[in-house]
């Protein structure tokens, strides 16, 4: 649970070494399947190049964690996001949940999802 926690405040923080240290080298991370552009990014790599282009895209980006739901080895995160897209404009809205799952003391799978009751079924539980 600590582990998902802190990965947001390192994120909002910038401390991208750190953050990327939490993971795992086999990280899989599948975004929010209503997004336009949603993929998997398979590998730590691939996860990094996909951060990169967030702080590319956005002139300020962060997660404000409201929520912790711990499950054992699955972690539901509940979040509230705040931006703005560097081109556009455009403020972040809406809620973002994530589900992570932690194994050894690393994060190997984080999925998007856009609302707490998603997450907790694809975990295999409801409220």
């Amino acid at each position: 649970m600590e582990l998902a926690r802190r990965g947001y405040e390192l994120f909002n923080a910038r401390d991208l070494s750190a953050f990327f240290a939490l993971f795992d080298s086999t990280f899989v991370y599948r975004n929010r399947t209503d997004e336009p552009d949603a993929r998997v990014f398979r590998g730590l790599e691939d996860y990094m190049g996909y951060v990169a282009s967030l702080f590319d895209t956005f002139d300020y980006l962060r997660f404000d964690v409201h929520e912790v739901v711990d499950l054992g080895e699955q972690v539901v995160v509940v979040t509230d996001p705040l931006g703005r897209g560097r081109e556009s404009g455009a403020d972040v809205r809406g809620a973002y949940v994530f589900l992570w799952t932690i194994r050894d003391g690393r994060a190997i799978d984080v999925r998007e999802y856009a609302t707490k009751e998603e997450a907790l079924e694809a975990a295999g539980l409801s409220e």
